[in-house]
């Protein structure tokens, strides 16, 4: 049996050890939150040597020092100079593991490791390499790594920004400022007599979002990954404090692992389709510079589909597939004009695409762009118009039984019962005091409206069994060794080193089923974008049936060429559940 590597964190801490070298106390606000942030670490004018901040829901923190550079009570309180704070002295054992471990991982600061920076500020970790600042040195990327209640180590990439490109002024006025030191490349606070060109402030301009990935299999990248960095973190984290205690991450056995593809050849077999139909494009972008891109939109569909597929028209023809290019959002409310996102007809099937994103996607040559759009179209006209699963053969599954589907979104539950045929019905309420005509949905309906999860995902067979699915902070790792090995995408490489990190795995806990959906291991790309989510599974009534549909997320139309993580009929499920929602806004 094959185990894979979480990022939840298993601690042995040596509590006696920890309190003869060091000093623990905690500052509580009678404020909301503690207003001062982490200026305590921050500032380079005040003389406390703190080792790290760790915050506990804003309104308390936690403070450690070496027991050689620790201060009264008095002397911390009066050098932060706020009248509303509050501080007593603790043993580390008064402390919760995970902020203690906190404070420990928080006090990494100035040290390097094989090209890494760590910099404590703001009582976070922050991780990064000369190599991500960028050529004109007025950005640069790094990682903010962290513990989480539940022990579980998270990493997430950030930009810092130079303020002198910062047009946003309530922006720089509610923003930390930090000054990077060129040589060391070490991060402080700004002070006022601080006159410097390197000073940066925690944000992105823009909608775009800071891309590190997860882990890089090619040769030369492979140590330019987070998964690299939480590894080169957890050991210098244990090599400092070996004394005071020893960190290492949990593994899951794994009882299940799907590789198989159900079908490869659904999208071909769309588009072989669509040559049976027609597909009207309509341009909704009135702006006369922008006719190459829905020129280049309608020959890229020519080329997928067929010339005597399209058509060209200036309104939605309600008898057939449509193809709408329009803005973003963001077009029509920087240039006050009317989003027609929100107006057009929705027992219509519509598949809008945007100047601004899908184009370039187009002037890339990117045929997964269009095979996608068409994707959507035929799932909306199974909603709309066929009422059956006609993307996919459901009767493949040889289900003995029906399925329902349900989430709650905006207090409103949405259903899905799908035949063994293919064939569906949708339903849906407010969660209120009203009732379905069907029983069991109303059954269904109470479980969801009991459930505390902030996951509103259910599967439900028709023997009553049911189960809610939610997304948890924990995901899989690579074996370390990975970043020392060769062929690690072959079959042996992806077994001892990837296990839990690619396909769709299931796993067995005390505590009841999880799985996880990584990328396809045969024939994956070099770079893994993303870490891969485990999803828990709680039985709500009857038995856990996870696996008995764990096979409904092999498929690649939900996302092209990728495992989808929940069930495909939650994508048919969120598509209705627009539909209901924009229909509202329509006129």
């Amino acid at each position: 049996m094959k185990n894979a590597i979480i990022n939840k964190l298993q601690v042995e801490i040596f509590h006696e050890k920890i309190d003869n070298d060091f000093s623990f106390f905690q500052l509580t606000t009678t404020d909301k939150y503690i207003s001062k942030g982490a200026y305590i670490l921050d500032r380079p004018d005040l003389d406390l040597k703190t080792l790290s901040v760790a915050f506990d829901y804003g309104k308390s923190a936690f403070i450690i020092f070496k027991k050689d550079d620790v201060k009264s009570k008095k002397e911390i309180l009066d050098s932060l100079g706020d009248e509303k704070l509050s501080i007593k002295e603790l043993t580390s054992s008064n402390i919760k593991d995970y902020l203690l471990l906190r404070l420990f991982l928080y006090s990494l600061t100035n040290y390097s490791s094989k090209g890494l920076f760590f910099n404590n500020i703001s009582g976070k970790l922050i991780v990064y390499s000369p190599e991500w600042i960028s050529k004109n040195k007025k950005s640069f990327k790094a990682l903010d790594i962290d513990i989480d209640r539940n022990l579980a180590l998270l990493v997430s990439a950030t930009t810092f920004t130079s303020v002198n490109l910062i047009k946003d002024k309530k922006l720089l006025k509610s923003s930390p400022q930090y000054l990077m030191d060129g040589k060391n490349y070490s991060l402080r606070r700004v002070l006022s007599s601080d006159l410097s060109d390197h000073i940066f402030i925690k944000t992105i301009l823009g909608n775009r979002k800071t891309e590190i990935p997860f882990l890089n299999l090619s040769r030369n990248s492979i140590s330019k990954s987070k998964s690299f960095y939480l590894y080169q973190t957890l050991e210098l984290l244990n090599s400092k404090y070996s004394d005071y205690l020893k960190v290492s991450l949990e593994t899951k056995p794994i009882v299940e692992t799907i590789n198989e593809i159900k079908e490869r050849k659904i999208i071909d077999q769309v588009i072989g389709d669509m040559r049976f139909s027609i597909v009207n494009v309509v341009n909704l972008d009135k702006d006369p510079s922008d006719y190459s891109y829905f020129h280049d939109l309608v020959n890229s569909l020519m080329d997928i589909v067929s010339p005597n597929s399209i058509k060209v028209s200036n309104s939605i023809d309600p008898n057939t597939y449509n193809i709408l290019m329009i803005h973003n959002s963001d077009y029509y409310e920087d240039n006050d004009y009317p989003d027609p996102y929100k107006l057009f007809d929705r027992s219509c099937v519509i598949q809008c695409v945007t100047k601004e994103d899908f184009t370039t996607k187009i002037d890339a040559g990117n045929k997964a762009a269009i095979k996608t759009c068409l994707k959507e179209l035929v799932i909306k006209n199974d909603i709309i118009n066929t009422k059956k699963i006609t993307l996919d053969n459901w009767g493949d599954f040889a289900f003995s039984n029906e399925w329902t589907f349900g989430i709650e979104s905006n207090d409103i539950q949405y259903f899905m019962v799908i035949k063994g045929d293919g064939s569906f019905n949708f339903f849906h309420k407010a969660n209120d005091f009203t009732a379905f005509e069907d029983r069991r949905l109303n059954d269904l309906s109470n479980l969801i409206s009991e459930s505390d999860s902030k996951s509103k995902t259910i599967v439900s067979d028709n023997m009553g069994n049911t189960i809610l699915i939610s997304r948890t902070d924990m995901f899989t790792l690579p074996e370390k060794g990975i970043f020392t090995a060769t062929g690690v995408r072959s079959k042996a490489g992806r077994e001892n080193f990837l296990s839990g990190v690619v396909d769709i795995n299931l796993y067995e806990d005390s505590d009841g089923l999880y799985y996880n959906v990584g990328p396809i291991g045969y024939g994956m790309n070099s770079s893994i974008s993303k870490s891969s989510l485990i999803y828990k599974t709680q039985v709500l009534k009857g038995k856990n049936i996870i696996k008995d549909i764990l096979k409904t997320m092999s498929v690649v139309f939900v996302k092209y060429n990728e495992f989808t993580v929940l069930p495909y009929p939650v994508k048919y499920l969120r598509e209705y559940m627009n539909i209901i929602v924009n229909s509202k806004k329509s006129v």
